[in-house]
């Protein structure tokens, strides 16, 4: 199959929704698929790039007040100098989505679309409802996507109750992680300067609630080091803040390592989708402590300590308590291997396809 994926910004642009993208691409490619990616950058010109035998083409990003209206006009110009594509997938439900269904609708090929987050507030259907005209592209988007892909049974709920598409049309899947980078390695020993506490992500109070992480911290003890790998808008303001037992390690290109080294991960979000770190943390074998937000409830089950969002004291004590157990190897990897959840999207396709035919 010829896959169109169409994403606001790609890789080396660090983000969960670009990192899903383009792990999700790689493992089709892997399986004998062609996948051409369309997405934003800030850059001046367009650029088409080949990498991992994928071609990506690259758009100015426009800002302002139309910068919707112009990427989906951007999106489209390229598209259409582009053979036919048998699928196209949106990597978020905003001005992707809408270039989406506009190719879609010239090239007749099933839209597919994958929202990044739910409708608690921030998120991406919240945002898409909220914004002016955003009703307006919401029936829009409920009336020409073919398929909408769940990662979470939060986001296939409110794709359900708040946005009103058909159960039909929605598709449960989660976002993978890739086993072969990150897997444990065995039984791992705390080092003499006590538990090593992770956060692995964007710097970004609003939506990662670090402030609450550093204020628990300083509640719960400092009961170790907390190292925060990541960089984004807020980080000098968190440095300001932080006390010494906190380190910031900035942005890296293998987080593996830090993973390993680590004893407990640490996700304090006040919304997420599926977070792609707590995918990897809980492939590494690591306890976690998360916010009951998004995909982390179903990714946890029993295992992990689960918060309320924003409750400095919950987070604190699990800070301060033991390390709890880490998820099933077994049963996570067989739900959430790369592999097999583009296989599954493989199935995805293969049924839309067929339904277009048959």
């Amino acid at each position: 199959m010829r896959i169109l994926m169409v994403c606001y910004r790609y890789p080396p642009d660090l983000g969960g929704v670009e990192q899903a993208a383009a792990a999700l691409s790689r493992a089709l490619t892997g399986l004998g698929h062609e996948i051409v990616v369309i997405a934003g950058a800030d850059i001046e010109q367009a650029t088409r790039t080949r990498e991992e035998g994928i071609d990506v083409y690259r758009f100015p990003l426009a800002h302002g007040r139309l910068k919707g209206a112009r990427y989906v006009a951007r999106a489209r110009a390229i598209a259409r100098a582009l053979p036919r594509p048998d699928i196209v997938h949106a990597h978020i439900a905003s001005g992707p989505a809408v270039a989406a269904i506009s190719i879609g609708g010239r090239t007749k090929a099933p839209v597919v679309v994958k929202p990044s987050s739910g409708a608690e507030p921030g998120g991406n259907l919240y945002a898409m409802m909220n914004r002016p005209g955003g009703r307006i592209r919401v029936a829009l988007l409920r009336r020409r996507v073919d398929a909408f892909v769940a990662i979470s049974e939060r986001i296939a709920s409110d794709l359900i109750h708040a946005w009103h598409v058909l159960p039909a049309k929605v598709i449960q899947i989660p976002n993978g992680v890739e086993l072969e980078r990150f897997h444990r390695d065995g039984a791992r020993v705390s080092g003499s300067g006590g538990r090593q506490y992770l956060y692995v992500g964007r710097l970004w109070i609003r939506q990662k609630a670090l402030d609450v992480l550093l204020e628990a911290w300083k509640h719960a003890g400092e009961p170790g080091t907390l190292t925060l790998v990541g960089d984004g808008p807020d980080r000098a303001a968190l440095e300001a803040i932080a006390p010494p037992s906190v380190r910031f390690a900035g942005a890296v290109s293998d987080t593996a390592s830090w993973y390993r080294d680590a004893d407990v991960f640490v996700l304090p979000s006040r919304w997420e989708g599926m977070s792609n770190a707590l995918l990897e943390a809980a492939a590494m074998g690591l306890p976690v402590i998360a916010t009951a937000v998004g995909g982390a409830p179903e990714v946890l089950g029993s295992a992990g300590a689960l918060v309320p969002p924003g409750d400095v004291g919950a987070l604190a004590a699990a800070l301060a308590a033991p390390p709890v157990e880490p998820v099933d190897a077994g049963t996570f990897a067989q739900r959430y291997g790369l592999e097999g959840v583009a296989r599954r999207h493989v199935g995805l396709y293969e049924s839309l396809l067929g339904g277009r035919t048959g």
